[in-house]
């Protein structure tokens, strides 16, 4: 997951080198800081940036308000289901063992060590057929499941709208970009309204007196 993290977030490491960092400070050459290189750090930076471009509350426009019972916000829930997908975190099950029960992470959630250790709640210990883990985690994974499916795709697509502007608002991007757009693998027919199309070579199998399995190549029109 680290190496995951330092990718999508830009960062560049090195390898240590004592000798030329000794080298570097005897010269009175100051750094401009030091990190320690863990996941808390990497989703502390994250979220700091987030906050800077005035992108982070927009998270909470993705709450629907359904919540009747709050012993824990909408926002925390989706900060860590926000770590599972940066992390490249593939399944729930595997969200419990690497974040609801890190320390750490979940304090950049706004969780203390209490709640990851004994949970948020005591619903359902005593349903519980085997013993209680020594520590539980801050949430159950299926109630970060539960709450993330009410989010519309609607609300979802005004986020990352949302996100984009900010970030073109502090100018992450050109102002120019050169690009070309092929979708010629999404195919249609020459009725749809405002298709294009485009000339293909493609190989087929032969017929007639041909050899049984012989390819030929074909042009065809496809239709986009």
């Amino acid at each position: 997951m680290q190496d995951t993290l330092w990718n999508r977030l830009f960062w560049h490491t090195a390898e240590r080198d004592d000798a030329k960092v000794a080298h570097h400070l005897f010269h009175r050459r100051e750094m401009d800081v030091v990190y320690a290189m863990d996941e808390a750090t990497l989703f502390d930076s994250f979220f700091n940036y987030l906050q800077e471009i005035e992108a982070l509350p927009f998270l909470e426009c993705l709450d629907l308000q359904k919540q009747q019972r709050k012993n824990v916000s909408f926002i925390q829930v989706v900060l860590v289901f926000l770590m599972k997908v940066v992390g490249a975190i593939k399944t729930m099950e595997q969200v419990s063992d690497l974040l609801l029960t890190d320390e750490l992470l979940m304090s950049i959630c706004g969780f203390n060590a209490y709640q990851v250790k004994n949970g948020s709640c005591k619903r359902g210990t005593k349903l519980r057929k085997t013993p209680i883990p020594e520590i539980r985690g801050s949430l159950c994974v299926d109630t970060v499941a539960n709450h993330i499916v009410t989010i519309s795709p609607r609300r979802i697509e005004n986020f990352f709208n949302r996100c984009i502007q900010q970030l073109a608002n502090h100018h992450i991007f050109p102002n120019h970009i050169h690009a070309v757009c092929d979708v010629t693998l999404y195919e249609t027919t020459s009725k749809y309204t405002g298709c294009g199309s485009v000339r293909h070579k493609r190989k087929v199998k032969a017929r007639g007196y041909r050899k049984n399995g012989e390819l030929k190549q074909v042009t065809v029109t496809l239709y986009d």
